[in-house]
């Protein structure tokens, strides 16, 4: 059978953290999807259909995403929509989100009712009347949130820390914050506690006001595939102030009652940290082979969108090592006059892109521990349908020994 363990008085006194922490992933909205009924057939000779051809009549603005926007047939819709869920994460485009620590505390008064009827009972009566005042402060605390035995909490010292766990670095990569533009904060302006945090890369301390949140923008370059752990870390202090009568009130809890409050009082820093996982998957598969000419190399790339949206591609740079020089045979090599736009590739389409490198001087090309020698390296840069950037570098290209 299961024993509680009693708490010890040396082990400090455990309850719900003052602060809670939101962390929402940034990302572009999408183009909602539409289906518009078709419009109601008659018959040729012009008579309105039956009902026992045909159902009820619909009106076709019923079946679409925007019915206030004039009809159209189109399955796009120019209304945008936030993505439902966490979304999927790709390896070379940059993960955003934002930290929110909201300070949870209603410093809302005590119901003085509440005191006063605690008060009225007669100071005999033993044990009963110690269980009435125990009951009495245990309302006190629960029902006045904020509160304990009269006394306000201040949440002061508010610090977030972000690192990101990735699998070359399990340890954690310390992510640098930055503040929340006006856009997500609501408000063209920083807040009165935001403003006195200064700059959010010193990590200072700040107060938070009842109801009051700060907020921070992390962003992580994915460069590697597999699990990732955003791990959030919140510091703060809570201290309860101590209410201080000034005008015979006895020390008076409702505003403007001549109650004075005195930032001295019980202080304890408390902390808490938050692990959010998530999988970082391949967007573009690369597959390369080389083939020798006289002086040179002719390199050839098959790039695969394995995503579930469609990707335009910017650019496709082959950066050579000394001493070869790459020209591409792509569509960026046609004249400007001739370049149509920049190819897309829908989900699972593959496009084969080409360089030629040429050996200037007599200098010897860099062999690798295989003995191959070494080409240069693939830059790819891509825009999601949304525009989101997204940019991946290959490693090392080698092609055969001769």
């Amino acid at each position: 059978m299961p024993h509680s363990r009693n708490a010890s008085a040396t082990e400090p006194v455990k309850g719900p953290h003052a602060v809670s922490l939101k962390v929402l992933r940034l990302s572009k909205p999408s183009l909602a999807n539409q289906f518009p009924l078709p419009p109601i057939s008659h018959d040729p000779n012009g008579k309105p259909p039956s009902s026992d051809s045909q159902p009820p009549h619909i009106a076709t603005r019923a079946s679409l995403a925007y019915p206030s926007a004039p009809p159209d047939p189109f399955a796009i819709s120019p209304l945008l929509t936030l993505p439902p869920s966490f979304g999927l994460a790709y390896v070379g485009e940059t993960f955003s989100c934002t930290l929110c620590a909201n300070n949870e505390i209603d410093n809302a008064p005590p119901d003085p009712s509440s005191r006063l009827s605690s008060s009225s009972h007669p100071s005999g009566g033993g044990s009963n009347n110690a269980a009435t005042r125990s009951r009495s402060a245990s309302a006190s605390t629960v029902g006045s949130a904020g509160y304990v035995h009269g006394r306000r909490k201040i949440i002061t010292g508010v610090q977030i820390s972000a690192e990101m766990q990735t699998p070359s670095h399990p340890e954690g990569l310390p992510l640098e914050l930055s503040a929340a533009p006006a856009s997500i904060r609501g408000s063209s302006r920083l807040s009165a506690d935001e403003a006195r945090a200064g700059d959010p890369r010193k990590n200072e301390g700040i107060e938070l006001a009842p109801g009051a949140s700060v907020q921070r923008i992390v962003a992580f370059e994915l460069r590697e595939e597999g699990n990732h752990v955003l791990a959030v870390t919140v510091t703060y202090v809570e201290t309860v102030a101590v209410e201080e009568g000034g005008g015979g009130g006895g020390g008076s809890l409702v505003p403007g009652g001549g109650g004075a409050t005195s930032a001295s009082g019980q202080s304890r820093v408390r902390t808490f940290r938050k692990l959010y996982q998530f999988l970082a998957q391949q967007l573009l598969g690369v597959r390369t082979k080389a083939g020798a000419l006289k002086k040179g190399w002719v390199l050839e790339a098959q790039l695969e969108n394995l995503g579930d949206g469609a990707m335009s591609l910017e650019a496709v740079d082959l950066n050579p090592k000394p001493p070869f020089r790459a020209q591409s045979l792509n569509w960026d090599s046609l004249p400007p006059d001739a370049q149509s736009h920049n190819p897309v590739l829908k989900p699972h389409d593959v496009m084969q892109v080409m360089f030629k490198l040429d050996k200037e001087g007599s200098e010897e090309s860099e062999v690798g521990a295989d003995g191959r020698p070494i080409l240069g390296q693939l830059a790819i840069q891509w825009r999601s349908a949304m525009g989101d950037k997204g940019m991946l570098v290959t490693g090392s290209l080698s092609g055969k020994k001769r």
